[in-house]
């Protein structure tokens, strides 16, 4: 069950919670979400990729829309809502198709002709994401002269947004490293990154991420004379990597691929290409 709590980092701007209905528009059915309920009604919903808007009257319910022709935007849904609040005469000069500025003038117009209406706080909707996963890397970062392939596990937390801010992730990680044959070094690492989705569907998403920082302690066995020394030593990290990932809703979770560390800026790399792939599956709240 998704919570309902105030927002962390940098989703600290107003959200919203909102309700979900089928409605027939024009002969197609569309699932939407509620966002301002009152004597007159926003819905929206991503659709194709696209966001949509519909306000809703009584038993009508019409799209509001923003064509372009002939490179510029026709502002259709300014006329539309100045038709439908003109018995308040309100003003739709400056408003623009965006939840945030559309809210805020149903929630006036609501207000004026009903003086029991309630304008609800702005809320937060959060989806919490525990996970684990498993990888394979060669650890560009590390000393690796013959490019050897490690195992590793770890687990992660993922933040994100309901609504018009599901794009975007704030996780938490730690992975382990394990020692393979010829290679033995072994490390843990905590790691802060930031996930933007740039497709997002009902059940399938791609994103870039960046890992933001992080805290590795690292163990190599090294062979010399004197026979096999351990070098420990620890670090703090940042920017780390960019990588690419997709998502794909499975049961009360998602199961994910994800291909790290593609690029680092923050890091001196040997001259192997990096290699970095982890799956995974995590539990949503």
């Amino acid at each position: 069950m998704k919570s309902k709590t105030t927002l962390l980092l940098a989703f600290l701007v107003s959200l919203f919670s909102y309700a979900q209905q089928s409605y027939t528009i024009e002969g197609t059915t569309y699932s939407l979400h509620t966002e301002v309920e009152g004597t007159l009604t926003l819905l929206w919903n991503t659709i194709d990729g696209n966001y949509r808007f519909f306000a809703k009257k009584g038993d009508e319910i019409t799209e509001l829309t923003n064509s372009k022709q002939v490179g510029r935007y026709l502002e259709e849904y300014k006329q539309v809502l100045a038709s439908w609040t003109a018995d308040q005469a309100m003003d739709t000069q400056k408003l623009s198709l965006t939840i945030p500025s559309l809210k805020d003038f149903f929630n006036d117009y609501n207000s004026r002709v009903d003086t029991e209406y309630v304008v609800e706080d702005n809320r937060v909707g959060l989806e919490s994401r525990l996970g684990v996963f498993v990888g394979m890397s060669n650890n560009t970062a590390s000393y690796n002269p013959d490019n050897i392939f490690s195992p590793y596990a770890g687990l992660g937390y993922e933040l994100t947004g309901e609504g018009m801010y599901r794009r975007h992730g704030i996780t938490l990680d730690f992975r382990y490293s394990f020692a393979a044959d010829g290679y033995d070094l072994t490390y843990g690492q905590f790691g802060l990154g930031y996930r933007f989705k740039f497709i997002h569907q009902e059940k399938f998403a791609v994103f870039a991420q960046v890992r933001l920082t992080t805290f590795t302690f690292s163990k190599l066995k090294e062979a010399n004379s004197q026979g096999l020394e351990n070098l420990s030593s620890s670090s703090l990290q940042a920017p780390v990597g960019l990588g690419l990932g997709a998502e794909y809703q499975l049961g009360n979770g998602y199961l994910s691929l994800i291909i790290n560390d593609l690029y680092s800026p923050g890091l001196d790399t040997n001259d192997e290409f990096p290699i970095n792939v982890s799956v995974g599956y995590a539990w949503a709240w």
